[in-house]
């Protein structure tokens, strides 16, 4: 396999951002599908890497995989961080033609743990024409309860930063509402997978989102004994990456 690290500079940005890259062998004679991996709050594109067994599995599965840093952005565009904007219209773009990666939706995946899974959910909520299966490791589910949990004391200024004039609570950033604008044709081609620690404070909102979503879409639930910590995330990752590739 090949593991890269790109620093590339950001139009939408004004800045430059790291990504790293896996690239299984034999890509070229066998090209593989894409995972857009997302790090969590006060992560980045080495998180995986470090706390994860990730190169093993993209090898043993497969799959190209694509960290981008997150900036503790929560994958919104959020004042002058137009992160939405930069990850769908200017990276995601930029690394398909630059490693030759599929562009259809079949061929495309997105996950994320904690902040990330929420962009994880949001982006495959938002964009359902590019991403097929959408997995989330104990992720940020609702916005307002999260940056009121006292586990997760995010500073009041990065928030006011984040979602300026309450903007956390606009539809653009509620899960609810974002699957209610799918129609029915899109909830057919899309597939979840969330999971959450049982002894995790976001799991009362994740098994809430799993008994909602679970009535009409494909959707896997998985609870699982634990916190919120990368030593749950890391056991789990052989179980989601399966269900990523099966029927492939």
């Amino acid at each position: 396999m090949t593991v890269l690290t790109a620093n590339t500079y950001s139009q939408t940005l004004n800045a430059f951002s790291k990504t790293n890259i896996i690239i299984p062998n034999d890509y070229e004679a066998n090209p593989a599908a894409t995972l857009w991996l997302l790090n969590g709050y006060g992560g980045d594109e080495q998180s995986w890497l470090l706390h994860t067994a990730i190169m093993d599995f993209a090898e043993t599965y497969h799959l190209a995989v694509i960290m981008p840093n997150g900036q503790n952005s929560f994958y919104v565009n959020a004042g002058v961080l137009a992160y939405e904007d930069y990850f769908i219209q200017e990276f995601m773009p930029r690394i398909q033609k630059m490693f030759s990666l599929p562009t259809d939706q079949a061929k495309n995946y997105i996950m994320g743990n904690s902040m990330g899974g929420f962009g994880a959910l949001r982006f495959g909520l938002t964009y359902p024409d590019k991403f097929q299966k959408i997995a989330a490791l104990s992720g940020v589910v609702n916005l307002p309860n999260f940056f009121n949990n006292p586990d997760f004391p995010v500073p009041k200024s990065e928030v006011a930063v984040l979602f300026p004039d309450d903007t956390m609570f606009a539809d653009q950033n509620n899960l609810e509402f974002l699957f209610n604008q799918l129609s029915a044709a899109q909830q057919a081609t899309l597939q979840f997978y969330t999971s959450c620690g049982t002894g995790d404070s976001l799991f009362k909102d994740n098994e809430y989102l799993a008994h909602r979503f679970s009535r009409e879409l494909n959707y896997v639930w998985r609870p699982v004994a634990g916190d919120h910590s990368w030593p749950v995330w890391a056991a789990q990752l052989d179980q989601v990456l399966a269900w990523l590739v099966q029927n492939d």
